[in-house]
């Protein structure tokens, strides 16, 4: 018995297409140098969702609409060079969306990016392909970038695809002015920046609108600490600013058509910037239960390291933030108030409780905040919204997740949505 294959010629002029541009590709030799200009990161690559852990590092280089990647020993090797021939996956016809398995921010690196093509198998015979990031900033830069290749396929003449040009022909223009190459950093007199962030802040610092923005910033990294179970969650109460601002200098300012724009700076700041939390703590001893409540006041008094801010092109309304090596941070703690606790309570408990707790929101900066690790700020809401119904995404949690391994039939269908970043 023989089977006969027939493939359409349209299909057939795709597949010649994608297989011409990737032997031009290998011809050209590809040198460190070009690729540069293309968008490159270190992604875990499976046809299979539920085994991330055990799916080694690829580096990953997006070239036009092909997705090179080539596995390595280690994520810690940085050097992305030519991929193998085999190694790649053609985007033509392909949909782009989010699976997200924790509450909160899309862009967390326990979340992750699903490609699909309901035509045609991309890896292992599969239609679709999973790829899991080492940063949330990674993962949410390569899913607008993934979806633009789509959209320029599907809908040339998109407000995003508009939009996108002429962010592109504003950045020329200013690195034109600054005498600066894209990827190529440049070096900025940092004093008017100085004088320029301390007078806008002296405009705002007290008005609640502000107030509130870095009340939900605090807030949310809060929710974040690993808190020990006897310990409830933290409230924040109270947020003071110290009188004096970070002191920015060696300011160095680059930017990538694929990253974005980058600041790099040396950062001293003195400040005293206090915040004032709500601790309750449940404490068994033998057949005793306590419960003590008091008013934590933790205060930043010094901190200096080299902070790298990351503010990517449009649609991204989110900057990042982090240090290129661990930060010299002092924090202090104080209780202050006793609110359910005897005097004994107060001179000891509470203590040792403050201390426990600057231990754990230290080892969170330090986990968090220092590269590849940043952190992102959501900028204020705008008008312009019209990016945010593109963010396709679909709910699929954890505990789904392990289900799955032990019995199939336990998956729910996931929802789906359309969700801000």
């Amino acid at each position: 018995m023989y089977a006969i294959f027939v493939v359409a010629p349209e299909k057939y002029q795709n597949v010649q297409k994608h297989q011409k541009q990737h032997n031009e590709f290998l011809r050209k030799q590809v040198s460190q140098e070009m690729l540069s200009d293309y968008l490159k990161s270190m992604v875990k690559i499976s046809s299979d969702p539920y085994f991330f852990a055990d799916v080694p590092w690829s580096s990953a280089v997006l070239i036009n609409s092909v997705l090179f990647y080539q596995k390595i020993q280690s994520k810690d090797t940085k050097q992305f060079t030519l991929p193998e021939q085999k190694s790649k996956i053609l985007l033509d016809g392909c949909t782009i969306q989010i699976v997200k398995t924790l509450k909160g921010s899309l862009w967390k690196k326990k979340n992750y990016i699903q490609i699909t093509n309901k035509n045609t198998p991309l890896i292992d015979g599969m239609h679709s392909v999973f790829l899991y990031f080492e940063t949330g900033k990674d993962m949410e830069v390569w899913y607008y970038t993934l979806q633009n290749h789509t959209l320029s396929k599907n809908d040339p003449h998109h407000p995003r695809l508009t939009e996108n040009k002429l962010y592109k022909q504003f950045w020329d223009q200013v690195l034109e002015q600054i005498h600066c190459t894209p990827g190529q950093s440049k070096s900025v007199e940092a004093p008017w920046f100085n004088g320029l962030v301390d007078r806008i802040f002296y405009l705002y610092h007290n008005d609640p609108a502000f107030l509130n923005f870095f009340h939900t910033v605090i807030n949310k990294q809060l929710r974040k600490l690993p808190l020990p179970s006897f310990i409830k969650p933290l409230k924040l109460k109270e947020i003071t600013f110290g009188p004096k601002l970070p002191l920015v200098t060696n300011l160095e300012v680059s930017h990538s058509p694929t990253m974005g724009l980058r600041v790099i700076s040396d950062v001293k700041y003195s400040g005293g910037f206090t915040i004032k939390l709500e601790v309750v703590a449940e404490i068994k001893w033998l057949n005793f239960d306590k419960t003590i409540s008091f008013l934590l006041s933790a205060q930043l008094e010094h901190i200096t390291g080299k902070l790298v801010v990351d503010l990517l092109g449009p649609p991204s309304d989110n900057i990042w933030i982090g240090f290129l090596e661990k930060p010299d941070i002092e924090i202090t703690v104080d209780s202050e108030v006793g609110l359910n606790a005897s005097a004994g309570d107060m001179i000891k408990t509470p203590k040792q409780i403050g201390e426990l707790i600057k231990s754990i929101m230290l080892t969170e900066i330090y986990t968090s905040l220092v590269l590849p690790d940043m952190e992102s700020i959501q900028l204020p809401k705008t008008e312009f919204t019209t990016h945010k119904k593109l963010i396709d995404w679909k709910w699929e949690s954890e505990t789904a997740k392990q289900s799955i391994l032990f019995n199939p039939d336990h998956l729910r269908r996931p929802k789906k949505g359309h969700e801000t970043s």
